[in-house]
């Protein structure tokens, strides 16, 4: 029997190390690099085998507590504009960087990128001083929003929040958005990540419009959010993969500016679009570190 903070249990548990020489006989539990092994001894048969779990421990479920600020509107707006610009040019989807300073909030960067209607190959190591950087917005063409395997195999090691928005050639997008942490995905709902979204009764066109008709707001009229995500909430976010991977229900929104302005007077930046170029996807995907680069200045509006 081993003792734990005065709690009795029938296996002890080693944590392999270099300085730590495992018995040569008996039971007993390793946690190695690749995970958790049993040393079974019968007797007649000693073993080392792996297992899945420590069976006179507790289960634990994994979780993940955002407390990053909600984005604010003109934000989403201005990623929603320059999607639907590099649709209509393009024809393909696009990617942008989200980048957070605690004493300056939020800013969006453009990588270069390599794109078609499908996929986008980019190299996430844009660094702002002062900034960390903590997510994405890409975007689905004419179809809805989800994390398909593409965007989760591009997403295993980037850590943070991760939004896609989908048709983007109708005048209110579907959104769908995860929290990364180690290649676990996390569900979360649009409307606890983006401030100022609406749900709205809308049913897509079969042509390219960006004409906004009136349509139902279906939660009536709720003010732009303001705080911390975990302040609004008080929850912890937790999805399974194989639902986060799976097109939602075609839930459509609209984003509404502080004193009910029209986003689409928002702008992007104009060099963006220099940074998109459909061509063959050639460039290899590398972790995202890189060097701090200044604060990226407005260029005019690109609506």
């Amino acid at each position: 029997m081993t003792k734990h903070n005065g709690e009795q249990f029938p296996y002890p548990v080693y944590f392999l190390t270099d300085k730590v020489e495992l018995p040569k006989t008996g039971n007993y539990y390793v946690i190695a690099q690749d995970g958790v092994y049993l040393h079974k001894d019968t007797g007649l048969i000693q073993a080392t085998v792996k297992v899945n779990k420590i069976s006179f421990l507790n289960p634990l479920m994994a979780t993940a507590t955002v407390r990053l600020p909600v984005i604010p509107p003109h934000l989403a707006a201005q990623a929603l504009l320059f999607f639907r610009r590099v649709f209509v040019v393009r024809h393909s989807e696009a990617v942008l960087l989200i980048h957070f300073s605690e004493s300056d909030g939020y800013v969006l960067t453009c990588p270069k990128q390599d794109v078609s209607f499908a996929m986008v190959d980019y190299e996430p190591t844009e660094r702002i001083d002062g900034y960390r950087l903590v997510g994405s917005f890409h975007s689905h063409c004419n179809f809805g929003a989800f994390h398909s395997g593409v965007d989760v195999a591009d997403e295993v090691t980037f850590d943070g929040l991760h939004i896609t928005i989908g048709r983007v050639d109708q005048p209110y997008p579907t959104l769908s958005t995860t929290t990364v942490v180690n290649d676990n995905r996390f569900a979360m709902d649009p409307e606890n990540v983006i401030s100022g979204l609406h749900k709205v009764d809308y049913t897509p066109s079969p042509a390219i419009t960006h004409r906004r008709p009136r349509v139902i707001r279906l939660d009536g009229d709720i003010p732009v959010q303001q705080g911390n995500l975990a302040e609004l909430l008080d929850v912890d976010f937790w999805g399974m993969v194989d639902n986060v991977m799976t097109p939602e229900k075609s839930q459509h929104y609209d984003i509404v500016l502080p004193f009910n302005q029209d986003y689409r007077n928002v702008g992007f930046p104009g060099q963006w679009m220099k940074q998109v170029h459909r061509k063959p996807l050639t460039s290899d995907r590398t972790q995202y570190f890189g060097s701090p680069q200044k604060k990226p200045t407005q260029e005019g509006k690109d609506t």
